[in-house]
């Protein structure tokens, strides 16, 4: 993970970061303005920004100092490793986790998920997007573990399949999952994302 953190540092000090603000599906339907919520792996904010602007209740994590300097609005940020999380237990209603399994070795994904079930209240939820083995990005760079690859840039990238996201919160309830495709304009390529919302 150190390696991983250096590259992570090293895109966002580039160009890397904010694109827009994300949309998670179902987010305002399930989730109350006065709930708790942690957003994992948050990056630059692409997926907090929008909610909250709208007033909900988000804190940032993330690894890269950079990253989080990269936020479009002042609100809780904490540089962390995902792995340690550094909040006392059920301490959040829900837990955003977009685009961020994917850069993980499956044993810290064994443990992040161990974390995450520590950390979040009886019956929260979780709205997870991950990369899916259908991407057509799957098998760039050196595979350095079954389905894990390592890319040009430094950053190890994990595909998935529904099955083994139901493995890995084998001790939750998959409330929703879905293969989500989108194919590349001007091009026969398609990104292929598995988005899930899943109850402890």
């Amino acid at each position: 993970m150190i390696d991983q953190r250096k590259a992570w540092e090293k895109f966002y000090r580039g160009k890397g970061g904010w694109n827009g603000y994300g949309i998670i599906p179902y987010f305002e339907e399930y989730v109350k303005k006065d709930d708790d919520v942690l957003d994992i792996g948050s990056g630059s904010g692409k997926y907090s920004f929008l909610y909250l602007y709208r007033g909900y209740r988000i804190t940032m994590l993330d690894f890269s100092m950079n990253a989080l300097r990269k936020t479009r609005l002042f609100h809780d940020r904490i540089c962390a490793d995902a792995r340690f999380i550094p909040f006392r237990d059920n301490s959040f209603d829900a837990v955003i986790m977009f685009n961020v399994l994917e850069n993980f070795n499956k044993y810290d994904i064994e443990q992040l998920t161990e974390e995450v079930n520590r950390i979040m209240k009886n019956n929260g939820l979780i709205f997870l997007n991950v990369i899916s083995k259908g991407d057509f990005r799957y098998g760039e760079g050196e595979e350095i573990e079954r389905d894990t690859f390592l890319k040009y840039n430094g950053i190890m990238t994990h595909y998935f399949d529904i099955e083994e996201i139901k493995n890995y919160f084998k001790n939750f309830k998959i409330e929703y999952i879905k293969i989500l495709n989108k194919k590349l304009r001007y091009t026969d390529k398609q990104e292929e994302r598995i988005f899930s919302i899943i109850k402890k």
